[in-house]
This record gives structure tokens, C-alpha cells and sequence, in this order.
């Protein structure tokens, strides 16, 4: 009998790593870090698959920039106490 869940995300495996490449976030440099083995200057804003946008992020390397950000902030650069 076959696995009728093969593919699910409830099932291992069932999200696949092509889905996360697809998404992409706008990110403004901060501090220069390489990406796609060129040295990315600080003032720049290039576009970066989601999951390493928000690597360079908690690193403190970038910033979000076009409003795709994963949380809001007051409008001033700040984020917004909740």
C-alpha cells in the first residue's frame, strides 16, 4: 500500500529546500559579508534567498529593507514595543 502523506509538511522530507530558494528579501548591508562569492559593500541593497537574509540579519550584517520584514517596526527605524 502506498503512503497516501508522502509529500505532506506533516510528513519528514515534505518541505523541500526548492520551496525556501524561491522566497527572496531585499536586505540594505550593514556590514560587508559575501554572498554568491562576491564581497556585498556596506550601503548596498541587493536581494538574498529568505533564509539567509534573515542569517545576515541576526548577525547584524543587514537590515529589511521594501517592507518584507518578518516584524514590524514604528516607522522610524525602530522596532515597535508590543
Amino acid at each position: 500500500m502506498a503512503l497516501l502523506a508522502a509529500g505532506s509538511a506533516l510528513v519528514a522530507g515534505g518541505f523541500t529546500e526548492t520551496t525556501m530558494q524561491l522566497q527572496t528579501q531585499k536586505v540594505r548591508v550593514l556590514r560587508t559579508f559575501y554572498f554568491d562569492r562576491k564581497a556585498q559593500k556596506v550601503g548596498a541593497v541587493v536581494e538574498l534567498p529568505k533564509i539567509f537574509a534573515i542569517e545576515v540579519r541576526a548577525a547584524n550584517k543587514a537590515e529589511f529593507v521594501d517592507g518584507h520584514s518578518e516584524d514590524s517596526t514604528d516607522g522610524k527605524g525602530g522596532r515597535k514595543l508590543v
